[in-house]
């Protein structure tokens, strides 16, 4: 499939790349220029991506403390791809798979809030889990937490919420969509509209959700994009 292919992922760096010089978004990216000539020609196909900076100066709806003004979002993703196996019945990313989000927001005194949240793969070979973890899963918090002041603020380990992979792309575009406003942010209407950037949203989708959604068609024949793994409180009984 030709959407698998190391130019079309290089390709669509490239114009992703084009896409936020055109349209400017309060986004940093500075860390993206190149990558996509050393995804190229390296052996490996490995996508790593460290400190993207989301910059939200206004409120979103919903956050506690109340008083937070602005936020930022730091953005760390790493995806490995198992180019010897097939995407229609295996899972082609590796265990090493990383997708952070660093969530931190500043009131009017300029006091730091922090939290995270991880798009974290479950790990095949590992004892039985406690609880439920589909086979890909949000989850807030982490092992960053422990060294952060939390008041009496309360974070659990639970509920680890049942989600498709997401690349770089998928990422970026999560990230737009769940945390600027519209209203507020014109690029997000203006960008999301874009053809070049519909098509690369596009290509993604179909490298990683369209397996995964195969998953509840009738006769999948999957190894790890199940029903049973990918949400596991679906019944079979």
């Amino acid at each position: 499939m030709s959407h698998w292919k190391k130019q079309s992922l290089a390709d669509d760096i490239t114009n992703f790349l084009t896409l936020i010089e055109k349209y400017d978004p309060p986004i940093d990216v500075s860390k993206i220029y190149g990558i996509e000539n050393t995804f190229l020609y390296k052996n490996d196909y490995i996508i790593n991506i460290k400190d993207i900076v989301f910059n939200i100066n206004s409120t979103i709806s919903g956050t506690l403390p109340p008083d937070v003004t602005k936020i930022s979002i730091y953005f760390e993703h790493l995806c490995e791809y198992d180019e010897t196996k097939n995407s229609m019945t295996e899972d082609l990313i590796k265990s090493n798979y990383c997708f952070k989000l660093k969530i931190v927001g500043y009131d009017k005194n300029n006091v730091e809030y922090t939290n995270w949240w991880r798009l974290d793969q479950d790990i095949e070979g590992e004892s039985e889990h406690k609880c439920t973890h589909p086979y890909y899963h949000f989850q807030a918090g982490g092992d960053e937490l422990l060294s952060i002041d939390i008041g009496k603020t309360i974070f659990t380990g639970a509920p680890r919420i049942a989600h498709p992979p997401m690349d770089f792309f998928l990422g970026f575009h999560f990230i737009v969509n769940n945390f600027y406003n519209k209203k507020h942010f014109p690029f997000v209407k203006k960008m999301m509209s874009d053809e070049i950037y519909q098509s690369i949203i596009i290509r993604a989708q179909k490298r990683l959700w369209e397996p995964y959604f195969n998953a509840f068609n009738n006769g999948s024949t999957h190894l790890n994009f199940t029903k049973e793994k990918i949400f596991p409180l679906y019944s079979n009984y």
